[in-house]
């Protein structure tokens, strides 16, 4: 077996392990309560800097919303229409009560979702932060149009984190120090992380604002967490 084969192999199995756990995950969130499904949907959505009851009377699409929590935790809240979007059919919710999501990943589009037709897009840990969209600016800014065609006139999207990859690879320190289990970073190690995590959020605000986005950052005490709202003017 040549090299070339070897790593093929090995990206393989890589992939087969984390299609594994998510399912596993999956499977666990499907078997939650109500009253914890509700508990974890109110801390994502505290992330984004909003509450159930701000999706009360809207039409919302949760993008990249693996096991669709916040979707079943606004089914039981009755707190507006959730549409749940990921690009892998595995992670999405097997329960018979729970709407199946769209399968649809943002880089190639969601024409599932009409032009103009939402109040408000959410984006918790994933696309198009979190994800091999971020890696590529194109993909990026491409992902970027498809939320923004999605939107209403006045509507409004919020994302979680504003930390872009392509950003972040500039910064190879960053990158030395994420080789080592944060546990053991020095207390100056620390310090190197959050200063290089913060110049990555003001040079991820400024790409958006440079592409002439009306955009709001925001970071939760809570948990630390950045995100920024963009509205469609």
């Amino acid at each position: 077996m040549n090299i070339e084969n070897m790593s093929q192999n090995n990206e393989n199995r890589r992939r087969e392990e984390i299609r594994e756990k998510m399912e596993n995950m999956a499977n666990y969130i499907d078997s939650l309560s109500d009253d914890e499904i509700i508990t974890m949907a109110t801390d994502m959505l505290d992330d984004l800097g909003l509450t159930l009851d701000d999706l009360k009377n809207k039409k919302v699409v949760d993008l990249g919303s693996a096991t669709q929590i916040i979707e079943r935790a606004a089914t039981i809240k009755d707190s507006g229409e959730v549409l749940s979007v990921d690009k892998r059919d595995y992670v999405l919710s097997k329960r018979p009560d729970v709407k199946r999501g769209i399968v649809a990943d943002i880089r190639q589009g969601v024409p599932q979702i009409a032009d103009s037709s939402i109040d408000l897009l959410i984006a918790h840990a994933g696309p198009p932060a979190i994800s091999a969209v971020s890696r590529n600016k194109e993909d990026f800014d491409f992902s970027l149009k498809e939320v923004l065609r999605m939107l209403k006139t006045g509507g409004e999207a919020r994302i979680s984190p504003l930390f872009f990859y392509f950003i972040k690879e500039k910064y190879k320190r960053y990158e030395e120090l994420h080789q080592k289990n944060p546990k053991d970073w020095t207390d100056d190690e620390r310090k190197e992380e959050l200063i290089l995590v913060s110049r990555i959020e003001d040079e991820s605000l400024k790409y958006l604002q440079g592409m002439g986005l009306n955009v709001v950052a925001g970071k939760n005490k809570r948990s630390g967490w950045s995100s920024y709202g963009i509205i469609k003017k």
